[in-house]
């Protein structure tokens, strides 16, 4: 993959761990993790404010 990638993880993820999401962080070449406080696995349900910022902000970088 050579665009670039924002992974978003929740820091209270009980269903898959942070070192999958630095795993992704370490396989592709230009991505960008952001860990979002207080949320679990689905952080587009439980802080969809925080995500949707996120990924504003990540493509307006570009």
């Amino acid at each position: 993959m050579r665009a670039p990638a924002l992974v978003v993880w929740g820091d209270d993820d009980r269903v898959v761990p942070i070192s999958a999401g630095k795993r992704y962080l370490e396989s592709l070449p230009d991505a960008h993790l952001e860990i979002v406080r207080s949320c679990g696995h689905a952080v587009d349900m439980e802080q969809p404010e925080a995500l949707a910022k996120l990924v504003t902000n990540f493509i307006s970088r570009e």
